[in-house]
């Protein structure tokens, strides 16, 4: 599976991105999160077992 990282995406990218994905979701994942998770399967795989769902 090809991450964030390996196609090319940078640190400087992520604030965005984590933004728009806790927008769009209603989620409150972390920076630190995204970087541990950085596919969209591992991503997914972690919102569901952290209850990433914003209250």
């Amino acid at each position: 599976m090809e991450s964030f990282f390996n196609v090319g995406g940078n640190s400087l990218h992520i604030p965005q991105i984590v933004g728009s994905i806790n927008n769009e979701f209603k989620t409150c994942l972390t920076i630190r999160g995204f970087i541990l998770n950085s596919t969209i399967r591992e991503l997914s795989a972690f919102r569901l077992n952290n209850g990433l769902l914003a209250a």
